[in-house]
């Protein structure tokens, strides 16, 4: 699962807010499956007694709380949420996210250059400054 979530971020890395926003989405998504996941293939695979508990079990009852549990979500989302839940909403186009993108990039890397141009200037004036106090 790591080597997945790496492969996943690494078109990212180009771009640190999109790898962040990538990075918490592959996050909760991973939370909600390590929840998920066990009840689902507690009750699928009906191990019995070949099933090994740890520390924190409901013992014989967990059966009919695990069923509960995916009724009532089930039954909340189908009854519920998909209704009034529409899903990420769409702010612009990919060719208008694409432009902001590329001139946001722009920009900084601008600020970025003519900041080291200034810094380089200042330093290059006070050295030739130094220079002729020194004669």
């Amino acid at each position: 699962m790591v080597v997945f979530d790496i492969v996943w971020m690494l078109p990212t890395f180009a771009d640190a807010a999109i790898g962040y926003l990538v990075a918490t989405s592959i996050t909760v998504i991973a939370l909600y499956s390590a929840y998920a996941l066990p009840i689902f293939l507690r009750l699928r695979l009906r191990l019995g007694a070949r099933f090994r508990q740890g520390a924190w079990t409901l013992g014989r009852h967990y059966r009919w709380v695990d069923s509960i549990a995916l009724v009532l979500f089930g039954g909340w989302w189908l009854l519920s949420a998909r209704h009034w839940f529409p899903g990420p909403v769409r702010q612009a186009s990919f060719e208008e996210l694409e432009a902001a993108s590329r001139s946001t990039t722009i920009s900084a890397s601008m600020r970025t250059v003519k900041s080291r141009l200034t810094a380089a200037r200042t330093a290059l004036s006070r050295i030739l400054n130094e220079k002729g106090q020194n004669r």
